[in-house]
């Protein structure tokens, strides 16, 4: 029964199964590991890892295509804040986004969600992650965002929300912007951290609690059952995992390097440091009361 599915060699019961399953099921922003150990009774490992296995048989949905009629798109930046960050994990580049991974976006109207980080923002990216997954000539609402511009083959529907626009006719970002805020709610406040090499799984879990916010919790337990075969996934296999995406200005890890650890200016005869004058202490005389050894005892009547 086991074989060949996600729960290949797994000495945990069907019954943990079912209610791991049942508790991510209806977290609508996620369980962390620690808490769904407590609650299974197993260790924090054998629970993350029980977590990734189940999202694993999420990943099947994760290529959607032939979204709409209306799709929106959109991306956004997760991560945490470069002012508190360590001193060497800094990218020492500016605010905002730098440090944070790209994900991008695309929304069907009162349907389907598909998200997944990428490794730039540009034009090229974004609209080819659309095309591939938006139904040929269907309206496309996006921002004012630059990269979205010059979308061919599409009703190109724009919102600018600098000038105060966020509805106009059919062309609106909500739908793909409810998503986004449930998926920070969910970092900053269920997981606070997400790796990077990780981070597909943890989009897709929000994706497919998304797709399935109206279906019945046996049928999600069956369709997630449905979805196990051949989704093998070994411990050695997920921590080994290579990191598809990297962080918004990855490169500057070697400056941040050099101004974490600045190399000290040579010293030449016009510029040599004066000697610190240090002040020696006043020998005063050996304290009696150091040697001295008193004796209290206390008188009851």
């Amino acid at each position: 029964m086991r074989t060949g599915t996600v729960l290949a060699e797994s000495k945990a019961p069907l019954q943990t199964w079912l209610m791991a399953i049942y508790m991510l099921t209806t977290a609508r922003k996620g369980i962390p590991s620690p808490q769904l150990a407590r609650e299974l009774g197993v260790t924090q490992q054998t629970a993350w890892f029980l977590a990734h296995r189940i999202r694993e048989t999420w990943l099947a949905q994760s290529n959607a295509t032939g979204m709409g009629p209306i799709v929106e798109v959109d991306e956004t930046y997760i991560g945490g804040k470069e002012k508190n960050k360590h001193s060497d994990k800094k990218a020492y580049a500016g605010r905002g986004p730098i440090g944070k991974q790209i994900v991008v976006g695309v929304v069907e109207r009162e349907g389907r969600v598909s998200a997944s980080p990428v490794r730039a923002a540009s034009s090229a990216t974004l609209q080819d992650f659309s095309v591939n997954r938006t139904q040929p000539g269907a309206p496309v609402c996006t921002n004012s965002f630059k990269a979205y511009g010059g979308l061919e083959g599409y009703n190109h529907e724009v919102v600018n929300h600098s000038a105060k626009e966020f509805v106009r006719g059919i062309a609106h970002t909500n739908g793909i912007e409810s998503f986004w805020a449930l998926l920070r709610r969910g970092y900053y406040g269920i997981y606070h951290y997400m790796s990077t090499k990780h981070l597909h799984r943890y989009i897709n879990e929000f994706s497919f609690r998304h797709d399935t916010a109206k279906v019945d919790i046996m049928q999600f337990i069956a369709m997630t059952v449905a979805r196990m075969k051949d989704r093998r996934l070994t411990y050695k296999e997920l921590i080994n995992v290579t990191q598809t995406c990297e962080p918004i200005n990855a490169d500057f890890d070697e400056v941040a390097r050099a101004m974490a650890s600045p190399k000290k200016p040579e010293i030449t005869e016009s510029r040599k440091p004066e000697k610190k004058r240090v002040q020696k202490k006043p020998d005063f005389p050996p304290s009696p009361f150091r040697s001295m050894q008193v004796n209290c005892t206390l008188a009851i009547p």
